[in-house]
């Protein structure tokens, strides 16, 4: 603590090559005027030597420095030595400058994977967000009966030996038949992230919206494929117009996204 202080006093004083002598002196003026806080009212304040200095500098730094047990204690009046207080000098900046880049970099990596896990996290919630809001609004109640029945459901989906699917469904097409699939799908295992409308993929490409769950339920879907030995489906339900905007969704989602590709 003493070395640190009297460095900062020497580099406040603009002194730019502190010589060691004047080093031990003025650690010696300073433990000197803490000494009642240190030492009993009897007890001498021994000046501070060289070897302490190195030693301490040593360990702030690369620790390179060292003096033999013999060195003897230097007063402000005797001659310093240039040879060792430059390699003194040099260590201890070197050996900061090492220490400090370091740390920043440690800090810096430390801090984009933080940053990095923060970000991952808040997307998976905003598409978690984006698909409640996609099973409640297919199960608003009011406006006409489920024309397939209150009982109607689809074959349980068995992911061991079924062909992975996805469906982009027009709510609007066949008198709101499309809306009466995807409330069916969307009370059931499986289908419930399988089953998208198709408006709402097309317009909602905000990050972590519909357009993002489209586009990693497609990414899973095609790995499941992958693992059973067969291709992905994606079903096109709606008019004439719907199976060539299907096909629109599908690009835009495998379109690549430079600003994104972290994500």
């Amino acid at each position: 603590q003493s070395s640190a202080f009297v460095l900062c006093r020497l580099c406040q004083s603009g002194t730019e090559h502190p010589s060691l002598a004047a080093m031990s002196s003025l650690i010696g003026q300073e433990i000197a005027a803490d000494a009642p806080a240190m030492v009993g009212p009897k007890q001498a304040v021994k000046e501070a030597t060289v070897a302490d200095l190195i030693e301490d500098l040593g360990q702030v730094g690369d620790g390179k420095c060292k003096l033999d047990d013999k060195d003897e204690t230097l007063s402000a009046t005797q001659t310093p030595c240039s040879t060792l207080e430059n390699e003194v000098g040099t260590t201890f900046e070197y050996g900061g400058q090492k220490i400090l880049a370091e740390t920043m970099q440690s800090w810096v990596t430390e801090w984009e994977a933080e940053a990095d896990a923060h970000r991952q996290q808040e997307l998976a919630d905003l598409m978690e967000k984006s698909r409640t809001e996609a099973h409640g609004a297919s199960c608003l109640s009011g406006g006409p009966a489920n024309r397939f029945g209150t009982n109607a459901h689809f074959p349980l989906f068995d992911r061991s030996r079924h062909v992975p699917i996805l469906a982009l469904i027009n709510p609007g097409s066949g008198a709101l038949a499309g809306k009466d699939i995807l409330a069916i799908a969307h009370q059931m295992p499986y289908y419930r992230d399988r089953f998208f409308n198709i408006v709402n993929v097309v317009t909602d490409r905000r990050r972590g919206g519909h357009m993002d769950v489209f586009r990693c339920e497609l990414n899973a879907a095609k790995e499941e494929a992958k693992a059973l030995g067969v291709r992905p489906r994606v079903i096109s339900g709606g008019g004439d117009g719907t199976a060539s905007f299907a096909l629109f969704v599908i690009f835009s989602a495998l379109c690549a996204d430079d600003s994104r590709a972290d994500e």
